[in-house]
């Protein structure tokens, strides 16, 4: 569909155009005649969430305006959420509800009236005088009793003041991507919208400092309790720690075990250092006696200087022994009268000794006096050696043991340091996230109080009426409406209609169209069906001139038409009627034959002839009509129209579809095109595939104009002008 098409259909519907948008109209101002007049307050409010300071934007100058507008979001939600506005619409009923006399800052006075009819006693009896909190905790719990109750259904159904529908219609917006959020409530009392909005807000404020106070305390609260806990566990195993070291008496066991390791290796030393000067001793002692057995065959072993010896012995272990565990030096009484003991023997040893060998010599010439002066030394040296190995192999076994000892408890300590640790970094840890939660609650409390920029003020003037607005917004999407209803209807027609149609569905040459001569208003349909008629007639006498020219048909000068049409009732008669005149205005003898028709003389002004379905169908050629005109009258006529029946109740003559000059499908306008038409036709163009045209009938004058031009009908200057200006056409057609 083209625009001008689309135009002229809009033209063509345009009385339902103005109809239907005007009674739109009409109904929808006798349903606002009766509404009432509203009043506006207004409030602004500073939030603060992206300018405002908070500790956590401390040097932060980047702004998430995703995380903004979420925030604004929620605020938003907020405010219209179903919680807030019950809690609005109570606590506003409550306060009207408690006044003794009409108030306007509060309640007009005939709502005042009307409410205090519409609450029954019961309510009524709820009113705490002077207590507002009182008698709204009252309201709260009978309203909570069931779901039957008034007070419910006051909140909850469409009661146009106290109702959540009726304050859902709150309107909050953004004001220009700033950080204020405009509130304004309209109503058709001025003190309901007034305090409405002073309510709303000061409930607003409350849900949202409690929401947000509720999403860091849960934190806050978990972060504490783990923070007990971990804390109970680091002093746990610090106690574990210090029981162990005063059961083990441990001091410092680091240092402690440093200084056993330091002192075994001083006594490893010391016992190196003592076994070698034992090894000496032997063998420096063991020459010596040889020498002095050899010699002097002298008995050393007495039973004097034995006694001396091992009294010797004894007493170098007992000093030793209290050296070793004397390491300051410190002697006691008793360590005093064992040395001067071991001098006295040392001294009676060296006196027996010198008695015995004063004035003999070694074999090298040495004096006696100097072998038994080294011999007794090497004995003292050998005595001294061997009670200190007696004695340090005994501080060997202490050493030993305190390794025993030691050893198992640096594992359990470090088991428990380690634990220790463990829990002090978990400890530390969960501090640090305590600290970030406060941080982050005491953030949300600086972020969470907003402050009101402007105050609600109370509407004293009533805002203009949207009558008018309602009834142009009505009208014109009525009309929208119509509009694409007549597109749509349009588009969703089937119907063959148009001779471009027709072209698309057959297509075949197109011999004309026939128009259907119904009264239109501002149309002349004589003059435009009389030019529709001659267009016919030309297109056949110019097909049957091309044919003589050609000779491709040769029927003894006989012009042999015949109409076919799919389906009954498509207007054939009424089509040869206009034909045969046509052509015989042209000068021809023209007989319009029917075969089997149940009404021959239908649509025709002159009687037409008939023939039976069963000679048609015996019919070899046309020629065979004229060898019997008693049967065929019709011979002596220059053109014979032959008016088939519907093709879906009867079969095709295939010599006869070959032999006539034009085979002509006619196919009425109003009517849609289907699969069953294909089927028809394809029989059709198999049977006559050279001299097959097609022919609309019962065409509208508005769908002929695009095949014989402009059509001649009355229109007005506006009319003219838009088809001269707008479309460029010439209208010079009609007078």
């Amino acid at each position: 569909m083209d625009i001008y098409n689309a135009v002229k259909l809009v033209i063509r519907y345009f009385w339902l155009l103005a109809v239907v948008p005007l009674s739109a109209g009409v109904l929808m101002f006798m349903l606002l005649r009766s509404q009432s007049q509203e009043f506006v307050s207004r409030a602004t409010i500073y939030t603060g969430i992206t300018s405002g300071h908070s500790i956590e934007s401390q040097g932060r100058d980047r702004v998430d305006y995703f995380a903004t507008t979420v925030a604004f979001d929620n605020m938003l939600n907020i405010l219209k959420s179903k919680k807030v506005l019950e809690e609005v619409g109570l606590r506003l009923f409550v306060q009207n509800i408690m006044l003794d006399e009409p108030n306007h800052s509060y309640l007009s006075h005939d709502n005042f009236h009307e409410l205090k009819d519409l609450v029954p006693d019961e309510v009524k009896a709820l009113v705490v005088r002077n207590n507002f909190e009182e008698t709204l905790r009252r309201c709260k719990a009978y309203k909570d009793t069931d779901d039957e109750n008034f007070l419910y259904g006051l909140v909850n159904l469409k009661h146009r003041h106290y109702s959540v529908e009726a304050l859902s219609k709150v309107t909050a917006r953004r004001v220009q991507g700033s950080d204020l959020l405009e509130i304004s409530f309209r109503s058709d009392d001025p003190g309901i919208a007034y305090q409405t909005l002073i309510i709303l807000i000061d409930v607003f404020f409350n849900t949202h400092s409690s929401l947000k106070m509720a999403q860091t305390s849960t934190v806050v609260d978990y972060f504490e309790r783990q923070l007990a806990t971990a804390w109970d566990k680091l002093v746990a195993e610090e106690n574990r720690l210090l029981e162990f070291n005063k059961a083990n008496r441990i001091i410092n066991y680091h240092e402690q075990t440093k200084y056993v390791a330091s002192q075994k290796e001083s006594f490893e030393l010391t016992v190196q250092q003592t076994q070698m000067e034992q090894g000496a001793a032997v063998s420096m002692l063991e020459k010596l006696e040889a020498e002095i057995a050899s010699r002097h065959n002298i008995n050393m072993k007495t039973q004097s200087i034995m006694g001396l010896r091992n009294e010797l012995v004894s007493i170098n272990e007992q000093l030793e022994h209290m050296g070793a565990f004397n390491p300051e030096g410190v002697f006691e009484e008793h360590a005093r009268q064992l040395q001067q003991r071991k001098t006295e023997i040392e001294t009676s040893i060296q006196q027996t000794v010198n008695d015995m060998f004063m004035l003999e010599r070694s074999i090298d010439g040495i004096e006696r006096e100097d072998i038994l002066d080294r011999w007794f030394d090497n004995v003292l040296s050998l005595e001294a050696a061997n009670a200190r190995l007696a004695v340090l192999e005994s501080k060997r076994v202490e050493f030993d043991n305190l390794y025993m000892f030691f050893a198992p408890l640096g594992a359990t300590i470090n088991r428990i340091e380690r634990a220790i640790g463990v829990h002090e970094r978990e400890y530390l840890s969960i501090l640090h996230n305590l600290g970030l939660a406060k941080l982050k609650q005491q953030n949300l409390e600086l972020s969470a109080s907003m402050d009101l920029l402007d105050q609600p003020f109370f509407p004293i003037q009533a805002q203009p009426g949207r009558k008018k607005l309602f009834i142009l917004v009505i009208m014109v999407f009525s009309g929208f409406f119509v509009v694409a209803s007549i597109f749509i209807m349009e588009l969703l027609d089937r119907r063959v209609k148009s001779v471009k149609r027709l072209a698309a569905a057959t297509n075949t040459s197109l011999l004309g169209a026939v128009l259907d001569e119904k009264r239109r208003h501002g149309i002349d349909i004589p003059l435009l069906a009389k030019r529709a008629s001659c267009d016919l007639a030309g297109n056949v006498m110019q097909i049957l001139s091309d044919q003589d020219k050609n000779n491709n048909i040769d029927n003894n000068n006989i012009k042999i038409i015949q109409l076919f049409s799919h389906w009954t009732r498509e207007g054939k008669s009424f089509v040869a009627a206009k034909l045969q005149e046509e052509l015989a205005d042209l000068g021809f003898s023209v007989v319009v034959v029917q075969v089997e028709s149940q009404n021959p003389a239908a649509g025709n002004p002159t009687a037409a002839l008939a023939v039976s379905r069963e000679h048609y169908r015996t019919l070899k050629h046309f020629s065979e009509t004229a060898r019997e005109s008693t049967r065929f009258p019709w011979t002596e006529a220059d053109i014979i129209i032959f008016e088939i029946p519907a093709l879906s109740f009867f079969m095709i003559n295939q010599d006869l579809c070959k032999q006539a000059n034009i085979n002509v499908l006619l196919v009425n306008a109003s009517r849609t095109w289907s699969s069953a038409d294909n089927h028809y036709l394809k029989k059709l163009k198999d049977a006559s595939p050279d001299n097959l045209y097609a022919l609309i009938n019962q065409i509208s004058p508005d769908h002929i104009e695009a095949y014989i031009g402009d059509i001649p009908k009355k229109r007005s200057l506006l009319r003219r002008i838009i088809k001269n200006r707008l479309f460029k056409r010439y209208i010079g057609f009609h007078s």
